[in-house]
C-alpha cells in the first residue's frame, strides 16, 4: 500500500482522497488558532496563635487583646491565550487580589495586576507543516 507523503504531518494510506485530508486539515487548523480563556478565582485563611512575644509587642500598642493572627486572602484571575498563524502567541490576563488581617492590615490590602506577552518564534517554520 501506497502512502500520501503527508497530511498534517500524519500519513496517510493512498486510498484516501485528498479532499478527505483537506477537509481534515482544515478542522484542525481552525482549533489550533482558537482563543483558550482560563478563569481562577480563590479564597484562603490561615490562622495562627500569636507567640508571647507577639502578644507582649500587641499589648504594648494598645490593641484589645488578640490571642491569635488571622488572615484572609481573596484572589480572582482571567487569562486568554491566542496563537497567530504566524506563530505569534500573544497571552493577555488580569489579576486582582484582596489580603486582610485582623492586626495590621484590618482594613484590607488591594492589589491588581494587568500583563502582556507575546511570544515570538526564534526559527520561523520549525517543526510546522503548513
Amino acid at each position: 500500500m501506497r502512502f500520501v507523503p503527508h497530511c498534517c504531518g500524519i500519513p496517510i494510506a493512498y486510498p484516501g482522497t485528498a479532499g478527505d485530508c483537506t477537509t481534515r486539515c482544515s478542522a484542525a487548523g481552525e482549533r489550533q488558532f482558537d482563543t483558550n480563556l482560563a478563569g481562577d478565582a480563590s479564597q484562603g485563611h490561615t490562622y495562627r496563635p500569636l507567640t508571647a512575644y507577639e502578644d507582649f509587642l500587641y499589648a504594648q500598642h494598645g490593641l484589645a487583646p488578640i490571642a491569635s493572627a488571622s488572615t484572609n486572602t481573596s484572589q480572582i484571575a482571567l487569562g486568554a491565550t491566542k496563537e497567530l498563524r504566524n506563530g505569534i502567541v500573544l497571552t493577555p490576563s488580569i489579576t486582582v487580589t484582596r489580603l486582610t488581617d485582623n492586626l495590621t492590615n484590618r482594613g484590607g490590602i488591594n492589589q491588581g495586576a494587568i500583563e502582556f506577552a507575546v511570544t515570538l518564534p526564534l526559527c520561523a517554520d520549525a517543526g510546522r507543516l503548513w
